[in-house]
């Protein structure tokens, strides 16, 4: 069975443009679709469902592809295959949506795993029902939200059940007595059909976010209002109390459905931006905003984390999905809407002047609320005027929400100032990270906004700048709060590097070019611990940021840069398995090369390009350092790590494509030699055979810039210096190297030539141990 399964997707994904629409009389599309839709909905094994899906999901996609388009829309035109198999599209659509109800198929869906998760973090009923959500949109995208109707019945019968819930509660202590186990199971499934009715629903808001906009704007308003009267409801469930049989599973499921609420109100939140910054009366959607607030706030209130502590453990009765679900409706409200409305939100307002005292949410969560509420200050709100953004009072409530945020760490910087005690640095430490990952996340998120909104910021950020420096030389030994000074500086260089000045950007970077001296980093790294590796990998990151600005303001680090690089760094993480902060050392190197270029050589690349004579007269300064890099690029060539070696490749083909790097005399009079017998090998080797090419086109681009020394002095000692073949097999391989310069004729010669180099040694290998036998 699974392998007719396995043909009909091979036949769907192949063949099915060549069939489609031609009268052929041993062949019909549309009954071949017929019988294949009968197979899949008579399918009782969920494996070969999922299959069928996944076939039906190509079906649909050739429909999309083939239909003539408008925009991103298909259109519904008389030439339309969606036209064509319109009331089969929709006929698919109920019969998808039919097996993923318990109200239609309980039993079948009770056989799936709802507990145990895959590598996607999804169980096996998620999975289900997200391709069948899958192609019930796809299919309405089709046919212009003909499917939409297919919900109203089952949406609103499960709808009545959940708000029937508060009237079944005794009057006045919110009460809900469970009779029987069958109730219970009936409002299990109502409510799981509910949840995932609001997942759809969220899905299918894209719909109305295209050319369709207007069409279907009354009924996109009816949905998100529909959301917006559940997500109130859903506050007022979390009072009620359930008795007479265990209700944590039923209490599990409220907090899913409300999870999903949240979820698909923000799904839904570039459609209620479109509204909220179109022409047309703004007092529906002033009101809409303030709901959606509302509602997302209440969330984080001290009486649903009463509720949940009341309830056991917060996880297994879905709260942290609600809490997640508040939190990125909250930031799309944010950032997505970018309405000066927010501000006139009194739930809004409440919550900005009180998130600093919320001290009962998971450390997590707490950082991402923080983030979200205070970075609502220096977001640039859409369609307004300079003057109507009101930079002025979002910065100063923004500095003082901070100040009073900070005040805990600003104390421990002033006691550290006047006797820096052991207890204090250790008991300081999470009052420490905790303050500057906001400051970080903060500067984060200016990145991408005006000048303005960064000025604003950095009012606020800018006298941290000083107190981080000093915890920096309190902290130097404690990797993690290393870690954490310097994820702070890579965001604030990154986004208000211009902000800062170049004077209090010199500061800084100097201050950690003296901190960080060989021993320091040496302590850090022994520590054999991810926050050390990752302290020196911000450090890269800072390094990165700043020699890239223009200008001549940062050049005179560059010979303390590359010897903190090349003296220190360097010998230490060529001991440590972590690829991730080589990776970063070596784009570092990269960058130092592309962008201050001519501080190893003076002359430019159009006067020397091309002679020998006037490229070995110039002028070439920190020769030793030039060397130093390229040593380390070559060493970085002999490590299994493919992903460095490629990385490294690009960057050398880079800087030759820009700064003809091949042809200076320093380069050709060692280095390429080196580089090319490193290269020869790795392909001999077989180390990275999926950059067998790439090192082909290596080799060809060093040895270009003078052939004649590659063919008469390079591969006679290469190959003179090759271990483990003889005399004759020397001059063979040599012999059939031949001297052509073409790129596709010598790549041929050097991948042939490795070969034969690997088989000569594997047929002396052989032959020895045949000897010895």
């Amino acid at each position: 069975m699974e392998k007719l399964v396995e043909l009909v997707h091979l036949l769907m994904s192949n063949h099915l443009r060549r069939l489609e629409g031609r009268l052929l009389p041993q062949f019909s599309v549309p009954q071949f679709l017929s019988l294949f839709f009968t197979f899949t909905f008579k399918q009782a094994d969920w494996g070969r469902y999922a299959s069928c899906l996944d076939t039906w999901q190509v079906f649909l996609s050739y429909v999309k592809q083939s239909s003539n388009t408008s925009g991103s829309q298909p259109s519904l035109n008389g030439d339309s295959l969606a036209v064509r198999y319109q009331d089969s599209l929709v006929t698919l659509s109920e019969h998808v949506l039919r097996k993923i109800l318990f109200s239609s198929n309980g039993t079948q869906l009770e056989e799936l795993d709802d507990e145990a998760i895959d590598g996607n973090m999804e169980t096996e009923r998620q999975k289900i029902q997200l391709q069948s959500i899958e192609i019930f949109v796809t299919a309405g995208e089709l046919v212009r939200n003909q499917t939409l109707s297919l919900l109203n019945e089952p949406f609103q019968r499960c709808t009545s059940a959940y708000r029937s819930l508060t009237s079944l509660s005794t009057a006045g202590n919110n009460v809900v007595r469970l009779e029987s186990k069958d109730q219970l199971k009936e409002m299990l499934m109502l409510l799981s059909d509910l949840a995932m009715l609001i997942q759809l629903i969220g899905r299918l808001s894209e719909l109305h976010t295209g050319p369709d906009y207007c069409t279907h704007f009354e009924m996109g308003k009816a949905l998100v209002g529909k959301l917006v009267d559940l997500a109130s409801y859903g506050s007022s469930v979390i009072h009620l109390n359930f008795v007479g049989l265990p209700g944590d599973e039923l209490k599990s499921t409220l907090s899913l459905v409300h999870a999903q609420v949240l979820s698909s109100l923000q799904a839904w939140c570039h459609w209620i931006s479109i509204w909220a910054h179109g022409d047309g009366p703004k007092e529906s959607v002033n009101s809409l905003v303030a709901a959606l607030v509302a509602s997302a706030v209440d969330v984080f209130s001290p009486t649903w984390f009463s509720r949940g502590v009341t309830a056991g453990n917060s996880k297994e009765n879905g709260r942290e999905k609600v809490y997640q679900a508040g939190l990125q409706l909250l930031s799309s409200i944010v950032s997505v809407l970018r309405t000066s409305n927010l501000w006139n939100c009194p739930s809004w307002n409440e919550i900005y002047h009180s998130v600093y005292d919320i001290d009962y949410l998971q450390p997590a969560i707490n950082r991402e609320l923080m983030r979200c509420v205070l970075g609502s200050a220096i977001v640039t709100w859409r369609n307004c005027t300079v003057e109507e953004q009101h930079w002025e009072e979002r910065q100063s409530r923004l500095q003082l929400t901070l100040e009073r945020v900070t005040q805990a760490t600003r104390i421990i910087v002033q006691e550290l100032r006047r006797e820096p005690l052991t207890a204090l640095l250790a008991q300081g430490k999470p009052i420490v990270i905790s303050t500057i990952t906001l400051l970080a996340d903060l500067a984060g998120l200016a990145r991408d906004e005006t000048t303005a909104s960064k000025a604003a910021l950095y009012s606020a950020l800018g006298p941290w700048i000083e107190p981080t420096l000093i915890l920096l030389s309190y902290y130097i030994h404690d990797a993690e709060v290393t870690e954490t000074i310097f994820q702070f500086y890579v965001a604030v260089f990154d986004s208000l590097l211009s902000q800062v000045g170049i004077a209090r950007a010199e500061k800084a970077v100097q201050t950690f070019l003296e901190i960080f001296q060989q021993q320091n980093i040496q302590v850090i790294l022994q520590q054999d611990n991810l926050h050390g590796i990752r302290a020196v990998e911000q450090l890269l990151r800072i390094l990165q940021v700043v020699v890239q600005e223009p200008g001549n303001a940062f050049k005179r680090f560059l010979p303390n840069t590359l010897s903190l690089c090349l003296d220190h760094i360097h010998p230490c993480i060529t001991q440590i398995n972590s690829s991730e902060i080589k990776e970063t050392f070596y784009h570092l190197l990269t960058l130092i090369l592309r962008h201050h270029w001519r501080s190893f050589f003076k002359g430019s690349v159009l006067t020397t390009y091309g002679s020998r004579e006037l490229d070995r007269a110039e002028q070439m300064d920190n020769r030793a350092q030039f060397i130093a890099i390229m040593t380390a690029y070559g060493q970085s060539f002999l490590l299994p790590d493919i992903t460095i070696f490629k990385q490294n490749l690009e960057a050398l083909e880079s800087l030759q494509s820009k700064w003809k790097l091949y042809h200076k005399a320093v380069f050709r009079d060692g280095i390429a030699s080196q580089f090319m017998s490193t290269l020869l090998n790795v392909l001999t080797n077989g180390s990275h055979e999926l950059l067998r090419e790439e090192v082909g086109l290596a080799i060809y681009a060093m040895a270009s810039p003078d052939f004649e020394v590659f063919f008469q002095q390079f591969l006679p000692t290469y190959l003179l210096n090759c271990q483990g073949i003889e005399d004759y097999q020397r001059i063979a391989l040599k012999s059939a190297f031949t001297n052509d310069t073409d790129l596709p004729s010598f790549t041929q010669n050097v991948h042939r030539f490795t070969n034969d180099l690997r088989c000569f040694r594997s047929t002396n290998i052989s032959s020895a141990s045949l000897y010895q036998c």
